[in-house]
């Protein structure tokens, strides 16, 4: 069940991303993307499937691991002598480890044999780039998670975010296909194109780029077709099943632009199509997947809708620090006063009600990074951003 941080020591549980060099199975375990139930929580939620490999990966690291880390979590904190029991346990990894984590989460909340030792512990999940390893039968054309019961999305909702960095195909996969099948076929062609040019040593004038990208077209073509809207179409309607849990930190690449935390359905729903860039690299794709934020606890920004529905408006400093602070306790609805006047925010609905006028409006909240260049984006050193 969720509980919220008191006192104790915090553990973080860390998983890598794929580390084809020192472990080449990890590719097949980013590939194996056929769904499976799970003993820990099937009798309970058995419409919630998982990525196979990664609910494999995740339950052979339990064996592994877990008397190790049940040792650590009974006594931890050792600081002068003082003796402190971890209450605060927060799962963690990037890409392929980010997918493990996140199964990890559910096996923490729903494993009959891990219970009585975690009975008081909150646990939270901070993931970055993971990819979907949820999956509900049927489930995909109805909005993915319709179809799992409440209560989990609604822990998952209050303690696990995901962060996404604009046109990274990682988060996309399995389950939006409309977005990385034609970002997979741009990727392809800017590698072949560079590829080509490195190895008949070709400069990058206008006359020779045109050469190099008929022969990268030819070669693309040769190896496209199940990238195509024919090619395993009902493998790619299949796939549609997967979906998110966790919310989603979504940070769009552009000058200014705002870091949006928003619903995993809303993901889906504005960041689930490609956005066609002419010419754009291949390593500005790698490099969406190399973004890390310098700070995960940045205040959050909290806005509301004006009157006539098209602007938002910043909160007062002593509002936006309530409603922060009810979101970091996983509350649902939170009451104050702006002068004399009382409101209460849902935090579910996103909405705020004026409580004398009974006046709705909707609300959001979101991260301020600062500003993040396409340019900055698109090297490909990993990006830092810093919160101010």
């Amino acid at each position: 069940r969720p509980r919220q941080p008191g006192a104790g020591t915090t553990m973080f549980i860390a998983w890598q991303g794929t580390q084809a060099a020192d472990r080449p199975m990890d590719i097949f375990t980013d590939l194996s993307a056929a769904p499976a139930r799970c003993t820990a929580w099937n009798q309970t939620h058995d419409t919630l499937w998982a990525h196979s490999a990664m609910l494999a990966k995740s339950q052979s690291d339990f064996l592994e691991h877990w008397k190790k880390v049940e040792g650590v979590m009974r006594v931890e904190g050792q600081a002068e002598g003082v003796m402190e029991e971890v209450s605060h346990v927060v799962f963690t990894g990037h890409s392929l480890g980010a997918g493990c984590a996140l199964i990890a989460h559910m096996l923490a909340l729903t494993d009959a044999s891990a219970s009585s030792l975690v009975e008081d512990v909150y646990f939270e999940s901070i993931v970055f780039a993971s990819p979907m390893v949820w999956y509900s039968p049927n489930g995909g054309a109805g909005g993915g998670a319709g179809n799992i019961g409440d209560d989990i999305k609604e822990i998952f909702r209050k303690t696990s975010v995901n962060y996404v960095f604009d046109q990274d195909v990682v988060p996309r996969l399995p389950g939006l296909p409309y977005f990385y099948r034609p970002a997979a076929k741009q990727m392809a062609k800017s590698l072949l194109s560079h590829e080509v040019a490195k190895k008949l040593g070709v400069g990058d004038h206008t006359k020779s780029k045109q050469i190099i990208d008929q022969i990268a077209e030819v070669g693309f073509d040769m190896f496209s077709t199940f990238l195509s809207e024919d090619g395993a179409q009902g493998t790619f309607e299949e796939l549609e099943n997967y979906f998110h849990l966790s919310k989603i930190v979504y940070v769009a690449s552009k000058p200014g632009g705002l870091a949006q935390l928003m619903d995993p359905n809303d993901f889906k729903d504005c960041c689930g199509s490609f956005d066609d860039v002419k010419d754009q690299d291949y390593k500005y794709f790698l490099a969406c997947h190399s973004f890390f934020p310098d700070n995960v606890t940045a205040e959050l920004l909290w806005e509301f809708k004006a009157k006539g529905g098209t602007k938002w408006i910043r909160f007062d400093p002593e509002t936006s620090k309530a409603l922060s602070r009810a979101s970091r306790m996983g509350k649902s609805t939170e009451t104050y006063k702006v002068g004399k006047t009382e409101y209460e925010a849902n935090l579910d609905d996103m909405t705020q009600t004026n409580l004398t006028t009974k006046r709705t409006r909707d609300i959001r909240c979101s991260f301020d990074f600062g500003s993040i260049s396409t340019a900055a984006a698109a090297s490909s050193t990993p990006i830092s951003v810093h919160p101010p």
